[in-house]
């Protein structure tokens, strides 16, 4: 059931970073050019990574330490 779990947390990570891809090469790289746009995609895709793990953690039935 974990191993589920971990695999939908994945995709969703995937889906997101296919996303700011295309947004990066619709939007960030012609209007702030390929240096800038990249720098914040790269980023957008950081927090995005954590936000995702960070609302998994009560599904996953994560406790603390």
């Amino acid at each position: 059931m974990v191993a589920l779990k971990a695999l939908s947390i994945w995709l969703a990570i995937l889906l997101l970073a296919i996303l700011n891809g295309l947004l990066r090469e619709a939007v960030l790289v012609p209007l702030w050019g390929p240096v800038a746009g990249l720098v914040a995609s790269g980023l957008l895709l950081s927090v995005l990574i954590l936000l995702v793990a960070y609302l998994a953690l009560p599904w996953l039935g994560v406790r603390g330490a």
